[in-house]
C-alpha cells in the first residue's frame, strides 16, 4: 500500500492519508497540512532523495519528509523532471469551517485537486522551457507488426491546445516519430509494444489496461469533446481518445481544451527519419562541431511560440511548392527590408506566450504575472499590425482588453493568486474601500503600540500578529510584571524569554482587519476570476494572433540569418532538378567561424538528367577529404529550402524532395541484439523499401562492415536499385573502386571524387569535388595524420606494395583463389632475388661525374646488356 508496514495505531489524520493514497498508489502525494506539502512512508523518503530534504519522523515512526506550500514551483519540477508523477491532495476548508461543520474533532476536508504528469503540464513554473511539451498517444493496430495494418499516433500538447494525429506504417515509424518529436510521456496499451521499442523509451511509457483504448470509450470521448470527428482510422480514433482520456484522469476540474485533431497535419509534409534527424545535426549539439547544430544557427526567434514553430518546421520541411514559395517571399521581404524587421523583432521580444497564457486562462489557471503579460503584449498589436498588415498577416488589436488588464494588474504581478494586492489601486471603487479600512486599523495597531509604551513605560513592548493567535502584545518575560498589573491586558501564553497579552482594544481592531482583509482577498479573486473569463471569451481571436505573431517569428529569425550570412533565395519548383553552386555546409561552417578567411571550401553538385532521370553522383576518395561533409551538406539544402529558408549557396535549384534519407556514419544497438553491420543494413534496407523517384539519399560507405567482396556486392547492387528501379537524386560515397565501373553500365551515375594533391609522397586533402573516381584511398597517409607509429606507417606501405603487385598478377574477376592478404612479408637478404647485371651497371654510374660525351657512351653500355 505504502511500500512501508503501516503502524497498528493511526491518527484520524494519517487515517485520511492512507485512504487518499490508496487511489493513488503510482504517484507522490503531496498532502496538504496547513502551510505545507507532507510526504509519508516511502514517498517521504524518495521526495528527501530526490530533492535532498531532511528525512525524518512523526512521533509515531512514520517517516516524514515536506516542502513549503509557497515553494511548490521550485520543487515539484524538480520531481516530474526525474520521472516521477505527483497528485496534489487540498485543504478544501479552513480548520474554523471544519469546526462548525463537524466540532472540535473534525478532519479539514482534504481532495485531490491536481494530478502533475510530465505530458500534462500547463504551468510555466512546471514546463520551465518554451519548447513543445508533447503528450503521445500509440495505439497499434491489429496486425501491425505484419506491415497489415498501422500504429494511430495522437500528439497533443495541452500547454498550447495543439493536437496532431497520424497513423504510422509500423513500430519503426513509430519510434523515429517518438525519437524527433521527444514526447514527456507516450501512453500506450499493456502488452501491446515489442520489448525493443519498451526499452528505448521506458522511461516516458506509461502503459494503461487496453480498456482504457477500448473503441467504443474513445468515441464517445471523441464525440464530447468535437461532436463527429470523420475521416479517421480505428487505430487514430482510439489513440484520440486515449490523449482525451488521459486528460480527464490528470485534471480534476476544468480541462484543457484541444483543437480539433486534423488528418492534414502530416500531408504536404518531408518525411525524415531520426536516425537522419541525428546524422544531419539537425536538433542535436555534435561535440565534433563545437555544440552547434541546424536548429541553433536558424534560431533568432525572439518569442517562444516563434521558437516552437522553427522546430516543428525543421522537424517536418514542406512538400508543397505554392507554400514554399510564399515563405520564401516573407523570408525575402525581412531579408531586404532590416529596418522594419528591426522593429518587429524588438516588438516581439517584448511579447508573451500567448498561447500558453490563454491556455491556462481557459482553464482558470492563469496568475496575475500571465495577464499582466498578456495585457503588455495586447499594447504592442496595434504597431505590429500596422508594421506587417501590407505583408497579408491578420493580427487583431484588444486595445479594449489590453487596457483593462494593465490598468487591473499591478506592474509587479506574483506567480499565483496567493499573494495580496495584485489588484491596482483605483480599478475598483469597493476595493480600494476595503483596503483604506484595513490600512487605517493597521495604523491604528501602530498608534495602539505607542501608546501602551507609554503606559507601561516598557519600551520593548511589541504588538505581533500569527495565524494561530492573531494579534498579541509581547514583552520580555522580566517586564511582564508591568502588564500584570495592568488589569486590561489579558494574559495568553507565557514563552521561555517572552510573555503575551491580549486586550479588548486589539481583539476589535483585529475583527476590523481580518474582516477588511477577508473582503479584500474575495474581491481581489472576483476581479481576477472576471479578467480570466474575459480572456478565455476571446480565446480564439487571440490563438489566430498567436499564430501569426509566431510566424513573423519564423520568418524574420530566417531572414535575420540569410541576411548576416549571405544566403541565397533557392528555386524550388516540382521539377527533378538538384543544381547547387558553390553549396556550403551551415553547421561545419559555422563551427569554423573565426578562423582564416575562406577556410571552408564549397562545392558544386550539379546532377544533370541524363536519360530522362534524375541523376546520382558516386563519389570516391579518401577519409578527412570531405566526403561526408559534403554529403551532408546537400541533404541539409534539402530541408532548409522546404522549410522556406535562404540556403548557403551561389545558387540553387531544387526540385522538392518527399522523403529524405541519410546513412552516414557508424552506429550500433548492442543492448538490442543488432552491430553495427547490422543497423548498417536495416538502415540501408528501409531506404531501398520507401524512397521514390522523387526522394534524395546520401548513402556513406554502405557494405563496410562486412568481408571486401561481400561488402562491395552489397554496395553495388543497392546502387543499381538506387539508380535503376527507383530513380531518385542522390549522392553515394564509398571506398570501394570497384564501384566505379557500374557508371559505364549505369546512365544515370557519374563518378566524382576528393581532389588529393600529392607532392613528394606527401598527400593535401583539399575538400574539392572533381569529376572521375579516385584511384587511391590514401588510407596510411591518414593513419599518419592521426599520429600512427612511424613504424607502423611504413610496414603498411610495404604491405600495401605487395598486395598490389598480386593483385595486378591474379586480377580481381580472375577467378584464382583469393590469397592470404597477410602473407606478404618484406624480403630478406637470404630470400631476397640477386642482383641483375644492368642493376649492378647503373648502381655504379655517377651520373654528376660524367661529362656530356661520358653519359651517352654509358647510355650505349646500358642498351647493349638489356
Amino acid at each position: 500500500m505504502t511500500g512501508q508496514e503501516a503502524p497498528r495505531k493511526l491518527t484520524p489524520m494519517m487515517e485520511q492519508y492512507l485512504e487518499v493514497k490508496r487511489g493513488y498508489e503510482d504517484y507522490i502525494l503531496l498532502y496538504r497540512i496547513g502551510d505545507f506539502y507532507e510526504c509519508f512512508f516511502k514517498d517521504a523518503e524518495e521526495v528527501s532523495r530526490a530533492l535532498s530534504l531532511t528525512l525524518t519522523s512523526r512521533g509515531d515512526n512514520v517517516p516524514l519528509c515536506g516542502i513549503p506550500h509557497h515553494a511548490f514551483g521550485a520543487y515539484v519540477p524538480r520531481l516530474i523532471r526525474q520521472g516521477f508523477k505527483v497528485a496534489v491532495c487540498d485543504q478544501m476548508e479552513t480548520p474554523e469551517e471544519a469546526k462548525a461543520r463537524g466540532g472540535a474533532k473534525a478532519m479539514i476536508r482534504r481532495e485531490i485537486t491536481r494530478i502533475i504528469t510530465a505530458g500534462t503540464l500547463t504551468e510555466d513554473e512546471l514546463l520551465g522551457s518554451p519548447n513543445s511539451n508533447w503528450l503521445m498517444a500509440m495505439v497499434p493496430g491489429a496486425g501491425y507488426r505484419s506491415r497489415s495494418s498501422g500504429i494511430g499516433i495522437a500528439l497533443a500538447d495541452i500547454s498550447t491546445g495543439e493536437f496532431e494525429v497520424k497513423l504510422a506504417a509500423d513500430i519503426e515509424e513509430a519510434a523515429s516519430i517518438a525519437e524527433i518529436r521527444r514526447p514527456a510521456e507516450i501512453i500506450a496499451p499493456e502488452g501491446a509494444l515489442p520489448a525493443e521499442f519498451m526499452r528505448a523509451f521506458k522511461p516516458e511509457l506509461v502503459m494503461r489496461p487496453a480498456s482504457f483504448f477500448d473503441e467504443e470509450i474513445a468515441a464517445k470521448r471523441i464525440e464530447e469533446a468535437y461532436g463527429t470527428l470523420p475521416g479517421f482510422s480505428t487505430a487514430e480514433r482510439q489513440a484520440i481518445g486515449a490523449v482525451l482520456g488521459y486528460i480527464d484522469l490528470t485534471h480534476i476540474g476544468e480541462k484543457p481544451r484541444l483543437a480539433a485533431p486534423s488528418l492534414s497535419a502530416h500531408a504536404g509534409r518531408l518525411l525524415i527519419d531520426s536516425f537522419c534527424m541525428r546524422s544531419l545535426d539537425v536538433f542535436e549539439n555534435q561535440a565534433e562541431h563545437g555544440g552547434i547544430s541546424l536548429f541553433s544557427i536558424l534560431d533568432k526567434t525572439r518569442s517562444a511560440a516563434g521558437k516552437r514553430l522553427l522546430s516543428r518546421e525543421l522537424a517536418s520541411p514542406l512538400t508543397d511548392v505554392a507554400e514554399i514559395s510564399k515563405r520564401q517571399d516573407m523570408v525575402e521581404f525581412f531579408a531586404l527590408n532590416s529596418e522594419t524587421r528591426v522593429r518587429v523583432q524588438g516588438l516581439l521580444s517584448k511579447i508573451a506566450d500567448v498561447e500558453r497564457v490563454v491556455a491556462r486562462a481557459r482553464i482558470k489557471k492563469a496568475s496575475p504575472r500571465d495577464l499582466r503579460a498578456l495585457g503588455i503584449t495586447l499594447s504592442h498589436l496595434p504597431e505590429l499590425s500596422g508594421l506587417l498588415s501590407a505583408q497579408g498577416f491578420i493580427i487583431t488589436p484588444e486595445p479594449a482588453l489590453a487596457d483593462k488588464l494593465l490598468a487591473a494588474i499591478a506592474p509587479e504581478a506574483p506567480a499565483n493568486t496567493n499573494a495580496e494586492d495584485f489588484i491596482k489601486d483605483g480599478y475598483s471603487a469597493v476595493l480600494d474601500d476595503f483596503r483604506d479600512t484595513s490600512r487605517g486599523a493597521k495604523k491604528l495597531i501602530a498608534d495602539l503600540q505607542q501608546k501602551y509604551i507609554a503606559r507601561t513605560d516598557v519600551l520593548s513592548l511589541k504588538i505581533k500578529y500569527n495565524a494561530l493567535f492573531g494579534y498579541f502584545v509581547e514583552v520580555p518575560s522580566g517586564r511582564a510584571d508591568k502588564l500584570i498589573e495592568d488589569k486590561s491586558f489579558r494574559h495568553k501564553q507565557t514563552l521561555s524569554g517572552a510573555v503575551r497579552f491580549a486586550t479588548a482594544e486589539l481583539s476589535e481592531l483585529e475583527a476590523q482587519i481580518l474582516s477588511a482583509g477577508a473582503k479584500i482577498r474575495e474581491m481581489e479573486l472576483r476581479i481576477f476570476a472576471e479578467l480570466q473569463a474575459e480572456v478565455a471569451d476571446k480565446a480564439e481571436a487571440l490563438f489566430a494572433s498567436a499564430r501569426e505573431l509566431a510566424a513573423v517569428d519564423f520568418y524574420s529569425s530566417l531572414a535575420e540569418v540569410a541576411a548576416a550570412k549571405r544566403w541565397v533565395r533557392p528555386t524550388v519548383d516540382e521539377s527533378l532538378a538538384f543544381e547547387v553552386a558553390l553549396g556550403r555546409h551551415p553547421v561545419v561552417e559555422e563551427s569554423m567561424r573565426g578562423l582564416q578567411a575562406g577556410s571552408f571550401v564549397p562545392n558544386d553538385a550539379l546532377f544533370e538528367n541524363r536519360a530522362g532521370g534524375a541523376k546520382i553522383w558516386l563519389l570516391t576518395g579518401p577519409n578527412m577529404a570531405g566526403k561526408s561533409t559534403f554529403l551532408r551538406q546537400n541533404a541539409l539544402l534539402v530541408l532548409l529550402a522546404q522549410i522556406g529558408s535562404f540556403v548557403p549557396a551561389a545558387s540553387a535549384h531544387i526540385g522538392v524532395v518527399d522523403k529524405l534519407f541519410s546513412r552516414v556514419g557508424a552506429s550500433d544497438n548492442l543492448a538490442r541484439g543488432r552491430s553495427t553491420f547490422m543497423v548498417e543494413m536495416s538502415e540501408a534496407a528501409a531506404i531501398l523499401r520507401e524512397a521514390t523517384g522523387r526522394s534524395f539519399v546520401i548513402l556513406d560507405e554502405l557494405g563496410r562492415g562486412t568481408s571486401t567482396f561481400d561488402g562491395v556486392a552489397i554496395a553495388w547492387a543497392a546502387l543499381e536499385d538506387l539508380a535503376t528501379r527507383i530513380g531518385c537524386r542522390g549522392l553515394f560515397a564509398t571506398h570501394y573502386h570497384e564501384i566505379a565501373a557500374a557508371c559505364a553500365r549505369l546512365p544515370n551515375v557519374t563518378p566524382y571524387s576528393m581532389a588529393v594533391k600529392e607532392y613528394k609522397g606527401e598527400v593535401a586533402f583539399m575538400h574539392k569535388v572533381e569529376p572521375g573516381s579516385a584511384s587511391h584511398s590514401y588510407g596510411i597517409h591518414v593513419a599518419r595524420l592521426a599520429g600512427m607509429r612511424d613504424s607502423v606507417v611504413e610496414r603498411a606501405k610495404e604491405i600495401l606494395a605487395g598486395l598490389e603487385e598480386s593483385r595486378a598478377r591474379i586480377g580481381v574477376a580472375s577467378g584464382e583463389e583469393e590469397k592470404d592478404l597477410f602473407s606478404y612479408k618484406k624480403p630478406d637478404a637470404k630470400t631476397a632475388p640477386k642482383e641483375s647485371a644492368l642493376e649492378a651497371k647503373l648502381a655504379a654510374i655517377n651520373p654528376d661525374a660524367l661529362s656530356p660525351k661520358e653519359a651517352l657512351e654509358a647510355l650505349y653500355e646500358l642498351k647493349k646488356i638489356t
